[in-house]
């Protein structure tokens, strides 16, 4: 017989940074968010969030099943204007990516080719914005040799498990840029557009946040009074010693921020 409180309570810690990860990012001001495999694991928290519409939720080639309906996981695109510019964004995962999500068993979540979906899709995107971006949760190979089989993409920015450069880079008509992981790093590509919605000019500059950039005291005290929220959980549960157990992953080994 089991007594109960065999179960790490790992996971309740990860939905508490979870959550409050997304809510430092809404209060930054951020404009769209595209789910990586480990918030597919964690459908009911990524349910939530695209309920809210604080930030929103772009997977192109992601749908799920609700009741036998086959329903969009967040927004298939989005439109944005800057600056009297309208920038289309769309995300794609790729099959690999896919494959070691956990999603949760009575979860149906529909993969799609993301290469099939974005020889769809992007043509209907120049129709209606001047700058067609992608957000990659594609492996860098793939996400390369997509942006050369499928023309019209703008810039395309790398997601998952980019490696971090300094600068951004052109190939073919697309600039790519890779601002490496874990939210160590900042993103920052600027592209001038003329009144025809044609690049004249771009330049990035990719900034490590290291010691020298000093911490925001807004938010480090917010971080300051989550941690001390988990001690307190932790501490105060039954089986609180085991809460270091670990899956195997680290928490942020896919996390990418890029201010572009």
């Amino acid at each position: 017989m089991d007594l109960g409180n065999f179960a790490s309570n790992r996971a309740k810690v990860d939905e508490m940074t979870s959550r409050f990860i997304w809510d430092t990012m809404v209060d930054m001001g951020v404009d769209a968010f595209t789910p990586g495999p480990r918030e597919l694991q964690y459908w009911n928290l990524l349910s939530d969030f695209m309920a809210e519409g604080a930030i929103p939720v772009v997977s192109s080639n992601l749908t799920y099943l609700d009741n036998g309906e086959e329903k969009p996981v967040g927004q298939r695109y989005l439109i944005l204007e800057r600056n009297g510019v309208k920038v289309a964004l769309f995300a794609l995962m790729g099959g690999s990516q896919f494959s070691t999500a956990r999603i949760p068993a009575d979860v149906q979540v529909v993969f799609a080719d993301p290469f099939q979906t974005a020889q769809e899709l992007v043509p209907e995107l120049q129709k209606q914005a001047d700058l067609v971006v992608l957000l990659s949760e594609m492996t860098t190979p793939d996400t390369n040799r997509l942006i050369q089989e499928v023309p019209g993409i703008n810039a395309a920015l790398y997601g998952n498990l980019a490696p971090w450069v300094d600068r951004a880079s052109q190939v073919g008509e697309t600039i790519i840029n890779q601002t490496g992981t874990r939210g160590q790093y900042l993103g920052h590509l600027v592209m001038i557009v003329d009144p025809d919605g044609n690049v004249i000019d771009w330049g990035s500059k990719n900034v490590q946040m290291a010691e020298n950039i000093p911490e925001d005291e807004a938010v480090a005290a917010k971080v300051a009074e989550h941690e001390e929220e988990v001690k307190a959980f932790q501490t105060g549960s039954p089986g609180a010693g085991e809460s270091g157990e670990d899956d195997g992953h680290d928490s942020h080994d896919g996390h990418s921020h890029s201010g572009e």
